[in-house]
């Protein structure tokens, strides 16, 4: 029985002075991308973002994220490309113009005079636009 309380304390003091060692560190994912347009077309505008996560086995993965914005008249199209639409109206000889959108219309320097609005559609109609009264 000697040999047994002696050998105890040697056993849970070796137990006890025993240093756990640490896991190795998880490798950090680099940054992140910044979202960026990947489609346009008249009314929207499709986002994308690729997004690196870490795996519970410390491996790097990529996961893409994408939506899509929603606006009416949010392009125009130009040159066969879709081309964001701006609120701009320009002055020129005879009057204003705002061509930075899906409808283009041109205003007449006197509004009292016949067809003092001509709007062009998306679809290339055009409408004259008088006042009365």
């Amino acid at each position: 029985m000697k040999t047994i309380l002696y050998s105890l304390p040697m056993f849970w003091l070796a137990a006890a002075t025993a240093v756990p060692q640490a896991p190795p560190p998880l490798a950090t994912p680099p940054p992140d991308q910044v979202a960026r347009v990947i489609a346009r077309g008249p009314h929207e505008r499709v986002w994308s973002r690729t997004v690196r996560e870490l795996t519970p086995s410390g491996r790097v993965r990529e996961v893409e994220h994408r939506f899509v914005e929603l606006a009416t008249g949010m392009h125009y199209e130009q040159s066969g490309e879709w081309v964001e639409s701006k609120e701009v109206i320009e002055d020129f000889p005879g009057g204003a113009i705002a061509r930075q959108g899906q409808y283009r219309v041109i205003f007449a320097r006197n509004l009292a005079t016949a067809g003092a609005i001509d709007v062009e559609t998306p679809d290339g109609k055009r409408l004259a636009v008088t006042f009365w009264g």
